[in-house]
C-alpha cells in the first residue's frame, strides 16, 4: 500500500524497449521511460540501472523558475534537456526533465507520443518535442548492451491516470521532420580503426577493372567499374567515418558495406551488400542522390560541398538499421526490411566516368 500523494504530482509512465525480468519490487522491466507525471510529462528516469545520453544542463529545479518540474528532494540537482547543449551521459541515479511545459490543465486529455528508431528517442507532448535522447543501454553480463527493442509497459505509482487511444506502429526510418532533432555524434575517436594507413592498405584488394592509388593518405579511384575492398576481416555492427572529395560535379563513387568476399565479381558488393552513393546531389531519381542507400532509400538532401572540397561522412550499421550523416547533418535513416546482410566487408567504388573522387581518413569502430 502506498501513502497518499498529497504533496507531489500524480505519477505514472510509459516504459518502452522493456527487456529482462520484471523488478520484483516494482514490476518494471529494464527499459526507457517516458514519464507521465504532473509537470513532468516526457521525463526520463533510469529503470533498473539503464543509462542514456542527452544534450542538457545540470540545474537545481527550485532555483530555476522557468523549469516546470520541481524535484521531490529540495536542493537535488537534475538534468534539463536543452538542444545543442553539451552531451551528458547519465548515471542510474539521474533524471532528465524537459525545459518547458506543454501540459494541458488538470482534467483535460494530453497527447503523448514516443518516436523510437535505432536508439534514437523522441518524446512529444501535445505535438511539441520536449525530450530527445540517444544511445539507451543497460548492463548484462558485465557489458553495456543497447536497448533497441522489447515490450511496452504502462507504469503505475499509486496515481489515478486514464489512458485512451493507445496505438503503436512500426517505423522503418525516422520521419524526415525529426532528423534535425537528433544530436550530432560524439567527436571522440576512441576505438576507431584506421583503414588507410600504409600498414592497413596492405589488407585492401582490387576486384574488377580499374584501380585505386594511395598517396599522402588519400585513395583515388581510376577506371572501372571496380571495387576496392578491405579484405582483412569482416564487420557486423559498426560506425564508419571518412571523407570524400569530388574533383568535378557529379563525379561518381560509393562506399560499400556488409558484402561477402567478391572473388572476381565487383557487383557482389552491389547485389549482396549495401552501397552509400557518392555522385549527383540532385539526380532525376532521388534514390540515386549522394547519401542514398542505393537504390533503396533516398536522403532528404545530399548536403555536399562544391567540387574540390572535402566532405565528412558517418555511416552507422547496426542490425538492419542504417543511418548516414554528411557534413554533420543526418540525411538518411533506413531499416532494411529485406534483411539482406548483417555482416561483411567494407569497400570503395571506382567508376568509369572520367572524373575523380578521392577518399581519406577512413576509419571504423565496432559496436555491440
Amino acid at each position: 500500500r502506498w501513502p497518499p500523494r498529497a504533496t507531489v504530482g500524480r505519477d505514472s509512465g510509459l516504459l518502452y524497449c522493456c527487456v529482462g525480468k520484471p523488478n520484483p519490487g516494482t514490476g518494471w522491466m529494464t527499459s526507457i521511460e517516458n514519464n507521465i507525471m504532473e509537470r513532468g510529462i516526457g521525463q526520463w528516469w533510469s529503470v533498473n540501472g539503464a543509462i542514456i545520453d542527452v544534450e542538457g544542463e545540470w540545474i537545481t529545479p527550485e532555483m530555476e523558475p522557468q523549469i516546470p518540474y520541481k524535484k521531490e528532494g529540495a536542493g537535488e540537482k537534475n538534468i534539463v534537456y536543452k538542444k545543442g547543449a553539451p552531451r551528458i551521459t547519465t548515471a542510474p541515479e539521474n533524471g532528465i526533465t524537459p525545459g518547458f511545459d506543454a501540459e494541458k490543465p488538470l482534467g483535460q486529455w494530453n497527447s503523448v507520443e514516443v518516436i523510437f528508431w535505432a536508439g534514437n528517442c523522441i518524446h512529444l507532448l501535445n505535438g511539441k518535442v520536449n525530450m530527445v535522447l540517444v544511445n539507451p543501454r543497460y548492463q548484462e553480463g558485465g557489458q553495456w548492451r543497447p536497448l533497441s527493442h522489447g515490450r511496452i509497459q504502462l507504469q503505475s505509482e499509486a496515481a489515478e491516470v486514464f489512458y485512451r487511444n493507445v496505438e503503436a506502429r512500426p517505423l522503418y526510418e525516422l520521419p524526415n521532420e525529426f532528423l534535425d532533432e537528433i544530436p550530432s555524434p560524439v567527436a571522440d575517436e576512441q576505438g576507431f580503426i584506421p583503414l588507410l594507413t600504409p600498414e592497413a592498405v596492405k589488407n585492401w584488394k582490387q576486384c574488377g577493372p580499374g584501380r585505386f592509388l594511395v598517396q599522402n593518405g588519400a585513395a583515388t579511384g581510376e577506371g572501372g567499374m571496380g571495387l576496392w575492398w578491405y579484405a582483412g576481416r569482416v564487420f557486423t555492427n559498426f560506425v564508419l567515418r571518412g571523407e570524400f572529395l569530388q574533383e568535378q560535379e557529379i563525379a561518381d563513387s560509393g562506399v560499400f558495406v556488409r558484402f561477402p568476399d567478391p572473388r572476381d565479381d565487383p557487383w557482389a558488393a552491389v547485389k549482396q551488400g549495401h552501397e552509400i552513393e557518392i555522385g549527383d546531389p540532385n539526380p532525376e531519381k532521388p534514390a540515386w542522390r549522394t547519401g542514398s542507400l542505393y537504390p533503396f532509400h533516398a536522403p532528404v538532401t545530399a548536403n555536399t560541398r562544391t567540387p574540390g572540397q572535402w566532405n565528412q561522412y558517418e555511416i552507422v550499421c547496426r542490425g538492419h538499421d542504417y543511418s548516414v550523416r554528411i557534413n554533420d547533418k543526418l540525411i538518411n535513416t533506413w531499416t532494411d526490411t529485406t534483411r539482406r546482410s548483417l555482416s561483411g566487408h567494407v569497400g570503395l567504388q571506382n567508376y568509369p566516368d572520367g572524373k575523380t573522387v578521392r577518399h581519406r581518413n577512413l576509419r571504423l569502430k565496432e559496436l555491440l
